[in-house]
């Protein structure tokens, strides 16, 4: 009989470590599933504010090549119509000699 509760003894200690031994990896699975969680959210996070800030930039530069085209265009135009008054000016001149 004694031999039967020394061996119930030891066997029960060995269950409680594996009882606490599973506990704490079960903990650490959760911390572990915790921080996960975390880490996806702020990479999310991050890459929707990179999202976010390059069509920001994006929306800047074209409207900027917008804004260059449109002082060609007007500088184009411009040059066009002074050259058009002078040949009407060269072409006045020539018909009143």
């Amino acid at each position: 009989m004694e031999m039967f509760s020394f061996t119930l003894g030891i066997l029960l200690v060995v269950a409680l470590i594996m009882v606490g031994v599973l506990i704490l990896g079960m903990v650490k699975v959760v911390n572990l599933q915790r921080s996960l969680e975390s880490f996806q959210q702020g990479y999310n996070l991050d890459r929707e504010s990179m999202y976010r800030h390059l069509d920001d930039r994006t929306r800047d530069y074209n409207q900027q090549f917008d804004n260059v085209y449109r002082v060609l265009d007007e500088s184009r135009r411009e040059a066009e119509r002074y050259i058009d008054r002078r040949i009407d000016k060269t072409i006045n001149t020539l018909k009143e000699s």
